[in-house]
């Protein structure tokens, strides 16, 4: 059975996930922990831990049904308002445990969850995005300024990752990057001391799956290859692949998207880049009014270049 190590954040990781489970893999999700914003914000301010939204979505994205809801389900008024279940279940683990890993291990034991979620490291960290001379801090105050991103960091600079997310990495036979917010869900966990490093040593074949749409602001107008050298530039790795949508949706979910400053990634011969092979498919997939991507679609197509 092949191991599959799954880098990444945001709702990207989980739909990635979600498809992986149907195949006979060896699953270990590797998750952001930047996340300052909503219930995960509120809570690793009050309690001091790192934020469990990305965590909880990638162990809803690996239980069944009927668990992924109890987790997901919001609580609305009071104290406990926009809170999810699963954050407050992941908060009694974090503090229960000597480390968050622990913490979440134990949480997938409880819920019956085969495969394996690691936070990329114990300690909470901290994003910031340089725009020329101008930085700004935090995932939802970058997300909010508009202009494009030219570099992104962690602080501390000297938080590390965990023994548990090397060990995966070494023994990884597949990586996957993405999808997902370029800077803050698919940088921000590779830029965390150690993963960089053992991501570059590994012999894995590196599959780097890029967005469907582009975002405002923080990557506006960016071509697959502005992704994948953003990518590169970063981490001072080579991706042996990059898997980049070609289907179309219906005009009015484009026009939808459009009013939102968001369009679709623009792909041609010169999104070649450092070697990087392009794959082209249709990947889209429709869920009511917004896109995802297919995840049985790609993960066929990773599996046989790999």
């Amino acid at each position: 059975m092949k191991k599959v190590v799954a880098i990444g954040g945001g709702t990207g990781l989980s739909t990635l996930l979600q498809g992986l489970i149907s195949f006979d893999v060896d699953i270990t999700a590797i998750v952001a922990v930047t996340d300052n914003g909503g219930s995960s914000g509120r809570l690793r301010v009050l309690y001091d831990v790192i934020p469990p939204g990305d965590i909880r979505n990638c162990i809803s994205a690996l239980a069944p049904r009927p668990t992924a809801k109890l987790l997901q389900h919001r609580f609305s008024g009071n104290e406990l308002d926009k809170h999810a279940a699963g954050n407050l279940l992941l908060l009694s683990a974090f503090q229960q445990n000597k480390t968050p890993t622990i913490g979440t291990k134990r949480v997938c034991r409880a819920l019956g969850i085969k495969h394996t979620v690691l936070p990329v490291s114990n300690k909470k960290l901290t994003l910031l995005a340089k725009y020329g001379k101008k930085k700004i801090t935090g995932e939802v105050d970058i997300s909010k300024e508009k202009e494009t991103v030219n570099r992104v960091s962690l602080k501390p600079e000297n938080a590390q990752t965990t023994p548990e997310v090397l060990k995966a990495i070494k023994a990884a036979d597949i990586i996957t990057i993405g999808p997902g917010s370029l800077f803050t869900s698919v940088i921000a966990p590779l830029l965390t001391p150690g993963v960089r490093e053992a991501v570059k040593e590994s012999n894995a074949p590196k599959h780097y799956i890029c967005n469907l749409m582009t975002q405002p602001n923080e990557t506006l107008n960016f071509s697959a290859k502005d992704h994948l050298k953003a990518l590169i530039t970063h981490t001072g790795k080579n991706y042996d692949f990059c898997y980049v949508n070609i289907g179309k949706p219906p005009k009015q979910i484009s026009t939808q998207y459009e009013k939102e400053k968001q369009s679709f990634i623009k792909i041609n011969l010169k999104d070649i880049y450092q070697g990087t092979k392009i794959i082209q498919n249709n990947y889209l997939d429709i869920k009511g009014k917004r896109i995802r991507h297919n995840a049985e679609s790609l993960i066929k197509d990773i599996l046989r270049n790999s």
